[in-house]
């Protein structure tokens, strides 16, 4: 979670021109990104106070995650609700996750849509990707597969891993879209050579079964491994059940392209 709030405090710094009060904002982004609250504090909440967007909206992130300060998500409403009012991104992009999940207010599906989609207006990709979700997994009967694509691949144009997952998932299962378990196997390969393990063990379980790839235990054995190296342990006990339906042989050459895959960064794994 502190990485994501770097960066999205990395991206309004660069995103939004700064108030007069640019060497304030200024501490309080380095103060924060360092893990000194109390300065990031002292620098945010008079700009808050004074109506700048940016500040509540970061401001409101601290009482969100209780970061030097004691949580509070109704302080966090309101200054995403201040902020989301004059049109931040950031703001918009907060509050909604406020109404998506009743936090600091009560649930409301609808709105939290539409401030993402007013988010995702301005560009901002976590918007695009909460769409996707909420139209694939949140909406019940009222759920919408053919837009819930859209909206991930909009996301997934951008890079994201997350992104590139879901919308792979949408592929290979055929909700949305006709199901191709080949557009499936490349969308996973773009987020698993990030180092994105969720899709290293999907990308293994697509040479497992022979779904847009020739079948390939070895392949498999290799992917599951490096999603385990990288913290993915969940299928631990399908990598162990590949074992008995390998040979040594096989199993040493998967163990070196292992380590050719993660020295290489993920660019010599095939």
């Amino acid at each position: 979670m502190r990485s994501k709030i770097a960066f999205l405090l990395a991206v309004a710094w660069v995103v939004f021109p700064l108030s007069t009060s640019a060497q304030d904002f200024d501490l309080g982004v380095e103060a924060f990104n360092s893990g000194e609250y109390n300065v990031a504090l002292e620098n945010f909440e008079p700009l808050a106070e004074q109506g700048n967007s940016q500040a509540q909206a970061l401001l409101g992130i601290m009482y969100e995650q209780g970061f030097g300060v004691r949580q509070d998500y109704d302080a966090a409403f309101r200054l995403f609700a201040a902020s989301a009012l004059q049109g931040d991104v950031l703001g918009r992009d907060k509050l909604a996750y406020m109404y998506r999940v009743g936090q600091g207010v009560t649930q409301n599906l609808p709105e939290a849509i539409r401030l993402y989609r007013l988010a995702a207006a301005q560009g901002w990709v976590d918007a695009k990707l909460s769409l996707g979700f909420i139209y694939y997994t949140e909406l019940g009967d009222e759920g919408d597969p053919v837009e819930s694509v859209n909206w991930f691949t909009q996301a997934a144009e951008h890079g994201g891993a997350d992104a590139q997952v879901a919308l792979g998932v949408m592929y290979a299962r055929g909700d949305g879209v006709p199901k191709n378990s080949t557009e499936a196997v490349r969308l996973y390969r773009l987020a698993a050579v990030q180092g994105f393990p969720i899709a290293q063990m999907l990308l293994g379980s697509m040479y497992q079964f022979g779904e847009g790839v020739p079948e390939n235990l070895e392949s498999t054995y290799m992917w599951f491994t490096v999603a385990m190296i990288n913290g993915q342990d969940t299928w631990l006990d399908l990598r162990s059940r590949l074992v008995s339906q390998l040979t040594p042989a096989q199993i040493q050459r998967a163990t070196e392209r292992v380590e050719i895959c993660v020295s290489s960064g993920y660019e010599n794994c095939d």
